[in-house]
């Protein structure tokens, strides 16, 4: 279990960082099948690199790899590491972004439509990657684990495989069990979890889109609260847990 405790140091970042033009080119030809697995790797490591290295030079104690290897703060745990889940890019509706000039950008909505398992830690090899660039300390994010619920709601989660939302939620959390251990065994001492929807939950138009489809947003907070408290209750032994 997490131990409350104040960090030896005052200020960090969330862990994200701007894409450079040759990491976003990379990433969409190898969306299109014109580089390997392996040619994307190379030029976020080298990316990767260059960011530590700017976080080192601006006196950052607490260092990411600028979530580079990721489309967005979600990969990863639940497009690679959770077995049951796909996601889909859902253009209408209440869960599109919008900033400041109103331009709208499609939303990710995950989809579970099997049992939960967890699939093994793609992050635990990325964080080895970063511990071994910098003395300072490195952190590693995920997704919280409202996000699977939050964005789709009871009906993007299988009645089959889950006709009791219970266990829904008791499989998410051994799964997060699972891969804070593979993380702790990396070497991951410090673990952030990005659960942006708590703060969604006050806007007054997610508000009407949850009521919309049959949710009530102050028993989300609650579930979602005690969903948060139970991943950080099941925190190996020395992991800290910050919130974003």
């Amino acid at each position: 279990m997490a131990v409350p405790h104040n960090p030896p140091f005052r200020a960090e970042h969330v862990g994200s960082f701007l894409r450079p033009p040759e990491l976003l080119a990379a990433r969409d030809r190898h969306g299109k099948g014109e580089i390997s697995d392996a040619d994307l790797r190379a030029v976020e490591d080298s990316a990767i690199r260059d960011v530590v290295a700017l976080q080192e030079e601006l006196g950052l104690q607490s260092i990411t790899d600028g979530e580079y290897r990721r489309g967005t703060y979600s990969d990863n745990f639940t497009t690679s590491g959770l077995d049951g889940v796909t996601s889909q890019r859902i253009g209408d509706g209440e869960w599109r972004y919008t900033d400041k000039s109103d331009h709208k950008t499609a939303s990710r909505v995950p989809t579970v439509h099997g049992k939960l398992g967890w699939n093994g830690s793609e992050n635990a090899r990325n964080f080895e990657f970063i511990a071994g660039l910098t003395s300072r300390l490195p952190k590693l994010t995920l997704p919280g684990p409202a996000y699977l619920h939050y964005r789709g709601g009871r009906e993007n989660i299988s009645w089959d495989a889950y006709p009791n939302l219970d266990d829904f939620w008791s499989d998410l959390i051994d799964c997060y069990r699972q891969e804070m251990a593979a993380l702790s065994d990396a070497g991951c001492r410090y673990l952030q979890l990005d659960e942006t929807s708590l703060v969604k939950l006050g806007d007054p138009k997610i508000q009407n889109a949850l009521a919309g489809r049959g949710d009530d947003w102050r028993e989300l907070l609650d579930i979602y609260t005690d969903a948060i408290n139970e991943v950080v209750r099941a925190a190996p032994p020395g992991m800290a847990i910050g919130m974003h």
